[in-house]
């Protein structure tokens, strides 16, 4: 089983439970302050599910664009009108990705190929409506930040706020790493790819 398809079968099935247990030994721990607020990665949506159960605040971080994002949010509409997924793979370089998409909010001027990961010839690699399922749980937060800034992505920002009002912006995350005291932090990168993938091992 590739990798990728791996890691999401693992998160489905053992993240919530060892969140929990994580926060409920951190705030029984006498040297450490009490976890408060969550904030997780838009596509980890057991972290809404962790808080709702323990009564605390919770914050999604989609670390993309608000263009993905509301790609995403529409996945499910891709498979509805039968684009995704491809019938097989001729379709990858006959001209049918050069398409363009006139119906999502906010986003003007694209090509099918430029929808962020739906290119798929697999109608049961759960790939096809995770990223999707993920993007809608999102909805679920009291609130979510996007990695963008207002000028950058305004048009989309203003439909996605139609959806769901509390967003907020952050700017790009790896700018903010200049603000960074020195220290050993300044050595991490924003990529949590390589810790995630211990974490997930680690919780079987």
């Amino acid at each position: 089983m590739p990798l990728r398809i791996s890691l999401r079968y693992s998160t489905k099935r053992n993240c919530l439970g060892s969140l929990i247990d994580l926060i409920g030994r951190l705030n029984s721990a006498s040297d450490v302050p009490n976890v408060t607020c969550i904030v997780s990665d838009g596509l980890m949506s057991f972290g809404v599910q962790a808080a709702e159960k323990l009564g605390l605040l919770e914050v999604q971080l989609w670390t993309a664009s608000a263009c993905s994002f509301m790609g995403y949010l529409h996945y499910r509409e891709f498979i509805k009108r039968g684009i995704t997924p491809l019938k097989d793979e001729s379709y990858l370089s006959n001209g049918y990705l050069d398409t363009p998409v006139d119906w999502i909010p906010g986003l003007r001027n694209i090509g099918r190929k430029a929808i962020p990961s739906f290119i798929q010839t697999d109608p049961n690699d759960i790939m096809l409506d995770f990223m999707g399922e993920e993007a809608q749980n999102c909805l679920n937060a009291p609130a979510i930040m996007l990695n963008t800034f207002d000028d950058l992505e305004h048009d989309v920002l203003n439909e996605v706020a139609r959806k769901f009002p509390n967003i907020y912006t952050i700017s790009p995350v790896p700018l903010l790493r200049q603000h960074v005291p020195d220290s050993d932090l300044k050595s991490m990168r924003s990529s949590l790819w390589k810790r995630r993938f211990q974490l997930l091992t680690m919780a079987g």
